[in-house]
């Protein structure tokens, strides 16, 4: 097994002032990897209410935690 340090990039697309995303998405939160060995760590989470963000937001700052750890 090979471990490679690994660039993570976190993408958050906040619509709430101006949703005009044709699919309803207020909030998007994404985390994305290639490693060099072109392994993929991809996950997303979209809200379509803003009572889900807080939950979105917080999963966001848990793997940024663990990932940073």
């Amino acid at each position: 097994m090979h471990t490679f340090p690994t660039p993570l990039h976190c993408f958050v697309d906040d619509n709430r002032c101006e949703c005009n995303e044709h699919d309803g998405v207020l909030f998007r939160a994404e985390l994305f990897s290639i490693s060099p060995t072109e392994e993929q760590l991809c996950w997303e989470r979209c809200c379509r209410s803003e009572m889900e963000i807080p939950d979105v937001q917080s999963r966001v700052a848990r793997w940024l935690s663990w990932l940073n750890a």
